[in-house]
């Protein structure tokens, strides 16, 4: 038997993982060693369970270490010094140290790893990524576990991306972890992934930094992120400013967001402006919004005018944007 699937055999290996969760995990991180995987995977998972020598209780904490940054929001190879200083916090290392655990989590059991390595490009710096087996297994078997405190504090002092950063903090917003969850989104932004502005400025504003949450909120709404201008628009009329709210919600509907028009149809309403209702569902109505259209016909027949014939409606092209760097709380 070859050592590797490729090609069109690859393929179809793939496209049967589509019924059969075995394959499609065999699969995952496999480089084309299907057989190996699916042969060398259950192996992978009774080593961690039943460690029998002092290598393998030793990589017990690696691979653990791993488990538990996939299980909260890394998804990104995990280099070494970061996976090292996690490690620690599973299990003392054996008198040489954590080299000897990590080769020891390196090694092939029937062609597959439990961990394999690569090298970041044009740094001398080795990443890690963890069996697709071993990551189910830890969902399943480690869902419920905390993960150390000490693991927390160190994934504030890393360079994370910002996806994974945002991902982490919103782990931590779960577990009740406000202040590494604020820090988190806080670097997230800062790398200039304009997602994390709404979660930070909502946690900010629940511990009571409105300022801060106004700045960051602000931050991303001037760099154009619809949903933040939608948001950092209902949070102003929330705060009795009815002026500037409605002008972020007018920007935001402007820019073919439903929510926003919808929720500048409902300040209308509060404000005893109904008869400006139509023309806000208008917009919507040439800026290809199907929604508004609905939305139209409901307002105009539920008013007792005239509905006008239905048309069609193409969806307005998505804009995108990034979020300034330069915003501290």
């Amino acid at each position: 038997m070859p050592g590797t699937v490729t090609g069109s055999a690859q393929h179809e290996w793939r496209q049967l993982g589509r019924a059969d969760p075995r394959l499609a995990l065999a699969g995952d991180g496999s480089a084309g060693r299907f057989v190996q995987a699916l042969t060398g995977g259950r192996r992978l998972i009774d080593r961690y369970e039943h460690p029998a020598t002092e290598a393998d209780a030793a990589s017990r904490a690696v691979i653990t270490a791993m488990m538990d940054l996939r299980r909260i929001g890394h998804r990104s190879p995990v280099d070494e010094p970061l996976l090292i200083a996690v490690s620690k916090r599973y299990g003392p290392a054996e008198g040489g140290g954590w080299s000897p655990a990590i080769a020891a989590a390196l090694r092939s059991v029937d062609g597959v790893e439990a961990i394999t390595v690569q090298r970041r490009d044009g740094a001398d710096i080795r990443l890690y990524d963890l069996h697709g087996y071993l990551e189910q297994h830890g969902r399943e078997r480690r869902r419920g576990e905390p993960v150390p405190g000490q693991v927390w504090d160190q994934l504030l002092t890393h360079d994370l991306s910002a996806d994974d950063a945002l991902r982490i903090a919103l782990s931590a917003n779960r577990r009740g972890l406000y202040r590494h969850a604020a820090m988190l989104a806080a670097a997230a932004v800062d790398q200039g992934l304009p997602a994390g502005g709404r979660p930070l400025s909502l946690w900010l504003e629940r511990a009571g930094h409105l300022e801060a949450a106004d700045r960051r909120l602000a931050q991303c709404a001037a760099a154009g992120d619809v949903p933040a201008i939608r948001t950092l628009g209902a949070t102003l009329l929330r705060r009795g400013d009815q002026v500037a709210g409605e002008q972020q919600l007018r920007a935001a509907a402007g820019s073919g967001d439903h929510l926003a028009r919808s929720a500048l149809v409902a300040h209308l309403e509060q404000s005893g402006r109904a008869d400006e209702i139509a023309d806000v569902w208008r917009e919507g109505v040439r800026a290809g919004d199907t929604d508004s259209c609905l939305s139209l016909i409901e307002h105009l027949t539920a008013a007792g005018d005239e509905v006008p014939s239905s048309s069609r409606c193409s969806a307005p092209p998505r804009r995108t944007a990034t979020c300034s760097r330069s915003a501290t709380w």
